[in-house]
């Protein structure tokens, strides 16, 4: 059971840091390497599956709020 909530806890603190260098918040990730957060630019960049995820998963964090 703990590692259970652990392995999730962890697992939101690793998205949310991943959705940080997404908005490019990088003072908040400086333990990240560049030449990583390039190849994330890029990836997120160019997919056009992932940025049609995000776009979905932002509105749907709106409309839930709301």
């Amino acid at each position: 059971m703990i590692r259970k909530i652990f392995d999730h806890w962890m697992a939101r603190q690793l998205q949310q840091m991943l959705e940080d260098v997404c908005e490019h918040c990088d003072h908040l990730t400086i333990w990240h390497r560049s030449n990583i957060n390039k190849l994330l630019y890029v990836h997120w960049e160019t997919d056009e599956g992932f940025k049609r995820r995000c776009i979905t998963n932002r509105v749907n964090k709106t409309s839930a709020r709301s």
